[in-house]
C-alpha cells in the first residue's frame, strides 16, 4: 500500500520550522535588545505576536503524524544521541570561536547531558510525550 503524500500538512510542518528559526534570532540572538529604532522594534515585535504558534502548531502536525505510529525504544536512542552529537559539535565550534571561555565541571555536564538542562526543554518535552503517545493514542482512538 503506497502512502499519500499530504502536502498541506508537510507545508505546515516547513512553515512551523521557518517560524521556529526565525523566532531563536529574535530571541536568541537578542534582536530587540540590540535595536535602536523604535520602528524596527514594533516590526519585530509584530513578528514575534504571529509566529508564537510555532511550537503548537508544529506538535499538532507531529501528533498527526504519529498517530498511526507504534512506539520505538531505537527512536528515543536516536534522538537522544542526535542531541549529545549537536550538543557537542555546538559547543566546540563555540569555543573554537572564543563564545565560551569558562569551561567547567557544570558547562561540560551540561554538554554531555543535554536534555537535563532547561536549554534542550522542547527534547525533554518531545520524549516524554513520545514515550506515552502508544497511550495517547488508545485514548484518542476510544474518543466518541
Amino acid at each position: 500500500m503506497k502512502k499519500e503524500r499530504q502536502s498541506n500538512f508537510e507545508l505546515m510542518r516547513i512553515i512551523s520550522m521557518i517560524f521556529i528559526i526565525i523566532w531563536h534570532v529574535i530571541v536568541h540572538g537578542k534582536v530587540l535588545e540590540n535595536s535602536q529604532n523604535l520602528e524596527i522594534d514594533t516590526l519585530i515585535n509584530f513578528i514575534k505576536h504571529i509566529i508564537i504558534i510555532h511550537v503548537n502548531s508544529f506538535i499538532l502536525v507531529l501528533g498527526f503524524f504519529q498517530i498511526r505510529s507504534k512506539f520505538k525504544l531505537s527512536k528515543v536512542f536516536s534522538l537522544l544521541f542526535q542531541t549529545l552529537f549537536y550538543s557537542i559539535i555546538i559547543f566546540f565550534i563555540l569555543f573554537k570561536l572564543g563564545v565560551i571561555n569558562d569551561v567547567n565541571f557544570t558547562v561540560i555536564m551540561n554538554v554531555l547531558i543535554p536534555f537535563s538542562t532547561t536549554d534542550y526543554w522542547f527534547i525533554s518535552n518531545y520524549i516524554i510525550t513520545y514515550m506515552l503517545s502508544d497511550y495517547i493514542n488508545v485514548f484518542l482512538k476510544n474518543l466518541s
